[in-house]
């Protein structure tokens, strides 16, 4: 139950623990049995993309922000938040090489 609010977008831990995005702009973990909402964004969150082996999560929201998320420690911590020009609409985003973080845009 992800509390009866429209989700876009979920990835998934290798222990299998579910973090979401909703349209509340909330960031929704779910871990053996348990459910935690962290409050992210100002608008719905269209896409998140889980890094699991630099221990991190990037969520990208119709507020037109990307924003950077420490998950080592299992629940959602943010380390950074970048607001994108208004002629950019991010629609996904992968983990490159380093520490680079490359974007699939409408714009």
């Amino acid at each position: 139950d992800l509390g009866g609010v429209e989700t876009d977008t979920v990835a998934i831990g290798g222990n299998g623990t579910v973090y979401a995005g909703n349209d509340e702009g909330e960031l929704i973990v779910l871990r053996g049995g348990e459910r935690h909402f962290v409050p992210a964004h100002d608008a719905g969150i269209k896409r998140v993309v889980l890094g699991e082996e630099r221990g991190l999560l990037i969520s990208l929201s119709y507020d037109r922000t990307m924003r950077l998320w420490d998950v080592s420690a299992g629940t959602p911590q943010l380390r950074d938040s970048v607001a994108l020009p208004p002629v950019v609409w991010p629609r996904t985003c992968a983990f490159a090489a380093g520490s680079e973080i490359v974007f699939g845009t409408f714009g």
